[in-house]
């Protein structure tokens, strides 16, 4: 058995068996087929896998393989040629939607999540906003080295999730930190400004880019930090803390709404995307250096 990529001659036989399991196919033939990969078994198609790209991140779609060649580790190995060509492009997260495969993923890695959380790219997607049901379920894997959560998972707010989990990666210490960014959480300080996560992000580039005199140039530094809003804001849709979360926690009313709304979830998202999306800027500069 080989893995190869698809080819334009092969879409017919992939729509059967992509159909033969109820999978969308009707926005193949709009897709890029470079991000599409096939199981040959000779010179017989059993199976594929696909991706589609955006940025920093991918949808997996339309893994399956034909019923009788099952139970011989053939999905995973298309799963793994895709991951492994993700991780190449430097993709940070994967996310999926499935209706019958989520304890298959889930021992590939993956985590169920709430579709509201989905960057916008991803419930942009025809296979999120349309071809898939309302049911399916979300599911996501980082490919970071980093766990970008961990520290807001340990009771630390975003801002300074951020900052810290990019000075351990780094092995910076001081007493400033998390403390200086403790300000800067929840809006800046519940006052719907901007997101915790990302001014988080901004200074923990500032840990490594920043100026060390008055004579050094600020370019380096202010061009990381547009590219990562723009990375923040194209995934995210806005740079607010009050218009992401959909609530001002400046007051009683919002500060109910987001514990009822369990809206942590969406700040959890946020500060280990922020996270990895700091570290790779970061280790892209160093790889100019």
């Amino acid at each position: 058995m080989i893995i190869r990529k698809l080819k334009s001659t092969d879409i017919q036989t992939v729509c059967k068996i992509l159909e033969s399991y109820d999978l969308p196919t009707k926005d193949l033939r709009n897709l890029d087929l470079e991000c599409f990969w096939v199981a040959e078994e000779k010179s017989q198609l059993i199976g594929v896998i696909g991706i589609e790209l955006y940025d920093h991140i991918g949808l997996v779609r339309s893994l399956a393989v034909e019923k009788q060649f099952q139970g011989n580790g053939i999905g995973r190995k298309l799963y793994e040629a895709l991951e492994k060509n993700a991780v190449d492009k430097e993709i940070l997260r994967l996310y999926l939607l499935t209706t019958t495969a989520q304890v298959y993923f889930e021992k590939l890695g993956y985590e169920a999540i709430q579709r509201d959380i989905a960057p916008l790219p991803i419930q942009h997607t025809t296979q999120f906003s349309s071809l898939c049901p309302k049911t399916a379920v979300l599911m996501q894997k980082s490919l970071s080295l980093t766990e970008g959560k961990s520290e807001f998972d340990a009771g630390l707010y975003c801002a300074e999730s951020v900052l810290t989990v990019v000075a351990k990666r780094y092995n910076i210490e001081s007493d400033l930190i998390p403390g200086i960014a403790t300000g800067l959480c929840s809006g800046m300080g519940r006052t719907c400004g901007t997101c915790g996560a990302l001014t988080g992000g901004i200074l923990a580039l500032n840990l490594l880019l920043g100026r060390k005199s008055a004579d050094d140039s600020v370019e380096r530094n202010y061009e990381s930090v547009q590219k990562l809003v723009d990375s923040y804001t194209k995934l995210y849709g806005s740079t607010n803390c009050a218009e992401l979360l959909g609530c001002d926690l400046g007051s009683k009313e919002g500060q109910s709404t987001f514990a009822n709304e369990t809206l942590h979830r969406r700040c959890r998202e946020f500060t280990g995307m922020a996270a990895d999306l700091v570290i790779k800027i970061i280790e892209n500069e160093k790889k100019k250096s």
